[in-house]
C-alpha cells in the first residue's frame, strides 16, 4: 500500500510538474511609470507636460502623472496649488485629481487649490469650461456635478461637506491669475 501511494504521488508530481515546466511563462505587466514634479522653491515654477499643456506649480506643491498619458486619459494628481493651461484634445480628457475632487476639462485655463487655510478645495476658472465632481465617492460626496464658466469659483469645505459655485462675469487677467 505504501509503495502504491508513493507511486501515485510521484506520478502526480511528474505529471503536473512536467506540465508546468512546458507552460510558457506570461510576461509580467510593466508597472505604470509615474512622473512626479515637486516645487521645493519659494517661486512659482513653470512646467510643460508631454501633451504641451503648461502648469504653473506654486511653492510646496507637487504633480504626479503617468508619463505619456496612456489609455486616452490625461490624469494629473495635485498636492498643493497650480494653474493649468490645457492643450485642447477632445479624444483625451484632462483631469486634475486633488483632495477627493476631480476637475475635468478639454481645453482651458484654470487654477486648483488643494486646500486653503480653511480646509477648502477651490477651483478658479479663467478660460473655457470645466466640470467638477467627486473623484472618490467614498471620500467626497458632492450632490451633483458642477459645470463652470469663466470667472466662476468652486469651493468645497471638507469639514462640513458644503459645496458652492460662485458665478463670476469677469474675464481673467494676469493679475487675477497670479493671485
Amino acid at each position: 500500500v505504501a509503495a502504491a501511494m508513493m507511486g501515485v504521488l510521484l506520478g502526480t508530481y511528474l505529471w503536473f510538474g512536467a506540465s508546468y515546466r512546458h507552460t510558457p511563462q506570461q510576461p509580467l505587466a510593466a508597472a505604470a511609470s509615474y512622473k512626479t514634479i515637486t516645487n521645493t522653491t519659494a517661486q512659482a515654477m513653470d512646467v510643460v507636460l508631454e501633451d504641451s499643456s503648461s502648469v504653473m506649480l506654486f511653492p510646496a506643491s507637487a504633480l504626479r502623472y503617468e508619463a505619456a498619458f496612456p489609455g486616452g486619459k490625461r490624469n494629473i494628481y495635485l498636492d498643493g496649488e497650480a494653474i493649468f493651461k490645457v492643450k485642447q484634445d477632445a479624444a483625451r480628457p484632462f483631469t486634475v485629481l486633488s483632495n477627493g475632487i476631480a476637475t475635468t476639462v478639454l481645453g482651458t485655463m484654470f487654477k486648483v487649490l488643494a486646500a486653503d487655510d480653511g480646509g477648502n478645495t477651490k477651483v478658479y476658472l479663467y478660460q473655457g469650461k470645466v466640470v467638477v465632481r467627486s473623484a472618490d465617492t467614498m471620500q467626497v460626496k458632492l450632490q451633483k456635478d458642477y459645470y463652470m464658466a469663466p470667472g466662476d469659483v468652486f469651493s468645497y469645505n471638507h469639514s462640513n461637506g458644503i459645496a458652492a459655485l460662485m458665478n463670476g462675469s469677469r474675464k481673467a487677467n494676469s493679475k487675477t491669475i497670479a493671485k
